[in-house]
C-alpha cells in the first residue's frame, strides 16, 4: 500500500509542477477572453450556437495547446532565474526533467497545429508562426531591454488575432479593446520586472529596472499607464459597449490608484501589490465583455 501511496504523492506533484509550468490559470483566462469575443463581438449568431461551433471550439483549444507549450519553453529557458525569485515554485518544478518539458513542449504544439489544421490550412499557418514567435521570445527577445517587455505583451494579445482569420470580421471594438489590454499587459510586464529585480540582477537579465534604474523605469511605467487610459475613453465615448463602461470607470479609478502605489513602492512586496492590481484589473477586463450586450 505504501509503494502505491508514495507512487500517488510523486504523480500529483508531477500534475501540479505541469499546472505550474504550463500556467493553467492564465490559460483558462485567455481561452474564457477569445470565447466571450466571439459571443458577443465577433460572431452574429445567437450565443448557444457560437458555443457549440466545433470549429471556433478547435481554434480556441488550438490556442491554448500553443501558449501552453510556450510557457514551457520559456520555463525551461528560466529555470536559473527562478531559483532565485520563485524559489518555491522551483522546487516544485524540479518533479519534473528538462527532458520532460520538452517532450511536452513538441507535443503541446503538435497537437495544437493539428487542432488548428482541422479548422483550416490558413488558421495552421497562422499558428506555426505564432510558435515560433513564442520560441524566438523566450530564446532572444525578451533577454533584449524593453524588446521582451513588449514582446510579452503582444505574444498575450495575439491569439485574439486568430478570431479575425476564422470570422473574417474586422471589428473597432475589439481592436481597441486589444490596444487598451496590450497596454495594461505592458504595464504588468514592467511592474513585474520590478519583483524579480534581484534574480534578474544576479542572472544579469537587461531589464529595464537592472539597466536604467528604478527611479527612471517608474516613470516610463507611468506615462504607460497614463496611455493606457486613452484606448478606455475612446470605447467609452466613441462604442457602443453597453454596461462594461461601467468597467472602464472603475479602470479608471485603479489605474490612478496604481500611479499612487507606484510612486510610493519601494519594497518588493509594495510592487508585488501593484501587481496584484494589475491583474485584478485584467481579469475583470476578461468577464466583463459579457457586459457588452447589456
Amino acid at each position: 500500500m505504501r509503494p502505491f501511496r508514495k507512487r500517488l504523492k510523486i504523480l500529483t506533484l508531477q500534475l501540479l509542477a505541469l499546472l505550474s509550468v504550463v500556467r493553467g490559470y492564465n490559460l483558462f483566462l485567455i481561452a474564457s477572453a477569445q470565447y466571450l469575443a466571439a459571443i458577443c463581438i465577433l460572431s452574429d449568431k445567437a450565443y448557444w450556437h457560437t458555443l457549440l461551433d466545433y470549429r471556433l471550439f478547435l481554434l480556441i483549444l488550438a490556442s491554448t495547446f500553443i501558449i501552453a507549450a510556450g510557457y514551457i519553453v520559456n520555463n525551461f529557458y528560466d529555470s536559473e532565474k527562478d531559483w532565485i525569485n520563485r524559489p518555491y515554485q522551483a522546487l516544485l518544478n524540479k518533479h519534473i526533467s528538462q527532458h520532460f518539458k520538452l517532450n511536452i513542449y513538441m507535443l503541446l504544439n503538435i497537437l495544437g497545429l493539428a487542432a488548428a489544421m482541422a479548422v483550416s490550412y490558413r488558421a495552421c499557418t497562422f499558428f506555426v508562426w505564432y510558435a515560433l514567435f513564442l520560441w524566438f521570445y523566450s530564446h532572444r527577445l525578451k533577454k533584449i531591454t524593453f524588446v521582451g517587455n513588449l514582446t510579452a505583451a503582444l505574444l498575450s494579445v495575439i491569439p485574439f488575432a486568430a478570431l479575425f482569420i476564422y470570422y473574417f470580421h474586422f471589428n473597432w471594438i475589439i481592436f481597441i479593446h486589444a490596444g487598451f489590454l496590450f497596454l495594461l499587459l505592458l504595464t504588468r510586464e514592467i511592474v513585474k520586472d520590478f519583483t524579480s529585480i534581484r534574480g534578474d540582477f544576479i542572472c544579469y537579465y537587461p531589464t529595464l529596472p537592472v539597466v536604467l534604474g528604478v527611479p527612471k523605469t517608474k516613470r516610463i511605467a507611468s506615462l504607460i499607464i497614463l496611455l493606457t487610459g486613452v484606448p478606455g475613453w475612446l470605447l467609452t465615448k466613441s462604442f457602443r459597449t453597453g454596461a462594461m463602461h461601467y468597467y472602464f470607470y472603475f479602470c479608471l479609478v485603479a489605474l490612478l490608484t496604481g500611479l499612487a502605489m507606484l510612486y510610493r513602492a519601494q519594497s518588493q512586496r509594495e510592487f508585488a501589490q501593484l501587481h496584484h492590481l494589475l491583474r485584478l484589473i485584467i481579469v475583470l477586463g476578461v468577464f466583463s465583455i459579457a457586459l457588452i450586450k447589456w
